[in-house]
């Protein structure tokens, strides 16, 4: 059997967008952020996930308990690697900032994480150039 160059690169194409829409993060996830010159925060991420496209809020709190800000995100899975930034808050204190995110995602023990950093870009409407921090969460199941 003979394949031609576009079918096989048919094939290879349909085989990627399907591994790519594996990974499906749609739920509630729950970890730390670290900032620099700062305590680490308690996260809490909510995804909803629709193909490769994602949306969602992220609520981080101080190692105390308050709540220090809630903003809106959306972005994309693209690899295994969710890409999001931060695009409006509901709240926030002191000096919080909306971040570009990318995570990493696998299974340590049947339990999903995402694992990466954050940071900011010379964009004005993000954090600032050079600050980043890292992203560590797990799912919630149940």
């Amino acid at each position: 059997m003979t394949i031609n160059k576009t079918t096989l690169f048919l094939l290879l194409t349909i085989g990627s967008a399907v591994a790519q829409t594996k990974v499906d993060i749609t739920g509630r996830w729950t970890g730390t952020v670290q900032i620099p010159l700062a305590q680490d925060m308690l996260a809490e991420y909510n995804f909803i996930q629709s193909g490769l496209i994602i949306s969602g809020d992220a609520k981080l709190k101080s190692l105390n308990g308050r709540d220090s800000m809630k903003y809106k995100l959306s972005g994309a899975v693209k690899n295994g690697v969710v890409h999001f930034k931060g695009t409006k808050f509901e709240y926030k204190t002191g000096s919080a900032c909306l971040s570009q995110t990318e995570l990493k995602y696998f299974n340590e023990n049947d339990q999903p994480k995402l694992v990466g950093k954050w940071k900011g870009d010379l964009k004005l409407s993000t954090c600032a150039p050079g600050v980043s921090g890292k992203v560590e969460l797990g799912k919630v199941i149940g």
